[in-house]
């Protein structure tokens, strides 16, 4: 069995090395997002910023663990599969104590000032547009945590990451920064096996016409690509979430989305073993 294989049968666990070991982180921080491979990719760029996080894939299990731990930082995606990302702020908000001034980020690949002002009224304090980048999010940081400005944390160099059409560069050598070597192919194989999940959902509902799976299943697709610096798939992926906004068809769609995953995943597997 290949080692590319073999990383994509693992399961994760607390004991599988992602990060590189490093006692001296001490904040730590909230994830929350339906997607298991975004939370990690989240999870390596703030161990990178000093920060040590938690995760959680649905609002009920964020509520949870908001009330057993004092988090100094909450990243709140706002399309979860059980509940919105504004109802489980107010219900982490009504848990009193630490929670009631707990920053809460919002996290959306939408952008919409009208979303931005639902989000402060139901209290969280800032917003976060995906894909999460490794600067706005030190920013934000440095801002809601009190941390000192960070110098020459991300110091420019030539990637060592190959050159291809559709690809940016820059945002997967910032990913492979924060990861060892095992952790980063393990995430690339997460990710292809996430993906092709959602694929073949939005397969069935191409068929079916559900344009609501196709409109949700294509926004997250399309912002875990992008997390991958994989711009040519998020960009098709973005497509489709317009297409079943507008009810049109989207077989022919979903077939080139497949094709364009499977070159994006084949080209992370290529350095990341």
């Amino acid at each position: 069995m290949s080692r590319a294989s073999s990383h994509r049968n693992r399961p994760f666990s607390v004991s599988t090395p992602i990060f590189p070991v490093d006692s001296s982180h001490t904040l730590r921080a909230l994830i929350v997002d339906d997607s298991p491979t975004n939370c990690l990719v989240a999870a390596a760029m703030l161990r990178e910023l000093g920060i040590e996080a938690d995760t959680a894939t649905s609002a009920a299990q964020s509520i949870a663990l908001a009330g057993k731990t004092a988090y100094a930082l909450i990243l709140m995606d706002l399309s979860l599969g059980d509940r919105s990302g504004v109802s489980a702020a107010c219900d982490i908000r009504a848990l009193g104590g630490h929670n009631r001034e707990v920053p809460i980020i919002a996290v959306t690949a939408h952008s919409a000032a009208d979303e931005r002002a639902g989000c402060l009224a139901a209290g969280m304090n800032d917003f976060m547009q995906k894909p999460i980048e490794i600067r706005p999010l030190d920013a934000l940081v440095r801002r809601w945590c009190g941390m000192a400005p960070s110098e020459g944390l991300f110091p420019s160099r030539r990637s060592r990451v190959p050159a291809a059409s559709g690809f940016d560069r820059e945002a997967i050598e910032m990913l492979r920064q924060g990861l060892t070597p095992d952790g980063f192919a393990l995430l690339v194989s997460r990710f292809a096996t996430e993906s092709e999940a959602r694929i073949e959902r939005l397969r069935t509902a191409a068929v079916s016409q559900d344009h609501a799976t196709l409109a949700r299943e294509s926004h997250a697709l399309k912002s875990g690509a992008a997390l991958f610096g994989a711009l040519e798939l998020s960009r098709a992926a973005a497509d489709i979430e317009v297409i079943a906004q507008r009810r049109d068809n989207a077989i022919a769609p979903v077939e080139t989305l497949a094709v364009l995953a499977r070159a994006a995943h084949n080209w992370l597997r290529s350095f990341g073993r």
